[in-house]
């Protein structure tokens, strides 16, 4: 049973049948020849199911992915039945609308907030009372883009009553922005949330399935005094945006999503730390792309793990080396100067640039071991880690950095052990402390984060 059926737009005055089931969207062209533009990434459709239309938005232009389509003269034309991927859709659709906020609703979102605030249990008599209200549960402002986004968390309840009474609470986050019609833009907050989402449930299966847009539309509307007479009015949208990720797992279980951590644990910088995110300065796709894997080995998993471990260190920490090797380099440094002070001209110059790039090189092992010891600047993280990795870190460090040599070089030379997933692990804490503490945390906030988001409860 198809998700999706209805009309749609080839062009101004041609419309086909379509089908839309499992992200696929079908053509029915059956024995007609429609002329269509190559170029096209936007269809239009009407359904038989919804009020408004659907925008679908398709992976690639039909130019580039239809096999099917013919030539009569210059002009293309498609004929038969023809599948096409889709990227994201829109329900409810009405052009030129201005969104000016994006409303989330999913499940680890009732946990990281509950909305328990709109109900009353009075235990004496055992009455429930819930509240038909909104509560503000967090508002803030931050940055993304260069533009100022408006953050709000929010509890509602639903009632409804007839024969039978039907109430519930539930939490929704609220991000407003100045009027766009910017689709990219609002794709980009989206991909912000949901990843956000990622990193304090350390697993990518997040259960969110579309956001609701809310804009304002210019319409021709009957004027009250004359209804046989139109005039343009503002009118609010609400349409329906459905993003889609053909390579996220299956959700979690709802005892699995229960375990969201609390908004509390990370309310006093969550600004701070959307924006590190919203900046793309943390890596994703170093979090597990579901729970189920998290103790397994995974040849992906470890490479990209390892890889944010560098890049963190790279990218906020100081300059890290070891001592025989700064000494060897400086080493190398004197002999390139000494040649550089007999040279003039361009031998001269290219022996300066030499000397810029003499960075000593250091192992993954001795990168950790700094890191989580402590080195320049950088404070240990021995206070915050110890309680899992006290005594185990140099074993733990050797392990994970001969474990990232056999994956980048493919030796065939590693003797697998149970050490490699504890190894990761230790990088995956390492990784998480780094990025908590340039969003600005301290360290007794990271250890009650790190306790929770890493499952040590």
């Amino acid at each position: 049973m198809s998700l999706y059926t209805g009309l749609i737009w080839i062009s101004q005055d041609i419309s086909v049948p379509f089908s839309f089931e499992n992200n696929i969207l079908m053509l029915h062209f059956k024995n007609m020849m429609c002329p269509i533009d190559g170029e096209v990434q936007d269809l239009y459709g009407d359904s038989y199911s919804e009020a408004n239309g659907i925008l679908f938005h398709l992976t690639f232009p039909i130019s580039t992915i239809l096999k099917r389509i013919r030539f009569y003269g210059t002009e293309p034309f498609l004929t038969g039945e023809v599948s096409l991927n889709v990227d994201y859709y829109i329900t409810n659709f009405k052009s030129d609308c201005k969104y000016e906020n994006m409303v989330f609703r999913f499940e680890e979102l009732n946990w990281f907030a509950p909305s328990i605030c709109n109900c009353a249990f009075n235990r004496t008599e055992g009455e429930y009372t819930f509240l038909k209200r909104v509560t503000e549960l967090s508002k803030f402002d931050f940055d993304y883009n260069g533009k100022k986004i408006e953050f709000l968390l929010r509890a509602q309840s639903d009632i409804s009553y007839s024969a039978k009474c039907n109430a519930s609470t539930f939490t929704e986050l609220v991000l407003g922005f100045e009027r766009t019609d910017d689709i990219n833009f609002i794709i980009g907050l989206y991909i912000l949330i949901k990843n956000a989402f990622s990193f304090i449930c350390n697993r990518r299966n997040i259960d969110i399935k579309e956001t609701i847009l809310q804009g304002k539309v210019v319409e021709l509307l009957p004027t009250k005094n004359d209804p046989q007479q139109f005039e343009e009015k503002e009118v609010e949208s609400e349409q329906w945006l459905y993003i889609i990720d053909d390579y996220q797992e299956d959700l979690e279980s709802q005892k699995e999503i229960q375990r969201t951590i609390n908004y509390g644990l990370v309310a006093s910088h969550f600004r701070e730390l959307i924006e590190l995110i919203g900046d793309n300065k943390v890596s994703i796709f170093s979090i597990h792309s579901c729970n189920k894997v998290k103790n397994l080995i995974d040849l992906d998993q470890s490479l990209h793990i390892t890889a944010a471990f560098e890049y963190y260190q790279r990218t906020f920490l100081p300059e890290i080396a070891s001592d025989v090797s700064i000494e060897f380099y400086n080493d190398i440094k004197d002999l390139v100067e000494n040649y550089a002070e007999k040279q003039t001209g361009n031998k001269r110059k290219k022996a300066k640039e030499l000397i810029k790039h003499l960075v000593p090189p250091i192992s993954l092992k001795e990168k950790i071991v700094k890191v989580y010891s402590g080195y320049s600047t950088w404070n240990g993280l021995a206070e915050i880690l110890n309680k899992w990795f006290s005594n185990k870190v140099s074993d733990l460090a050797q392990v994970a950095n001969d474990w990232r040599n056999e994956l980048a070089h493919e030796k065939n030379e590693y003797q697998i052990v149970r050490k490699v997933v504890d190894a990761i692990r230790l990088v995956e804490h390492i990784n998480y402390c780094i990025v908590l503490r340039q969003a600005k945390y301290n360290d007794e906030e990271i250890k009650d984060i790190i306790e929770e988001i890493l499952k040590h409860s």
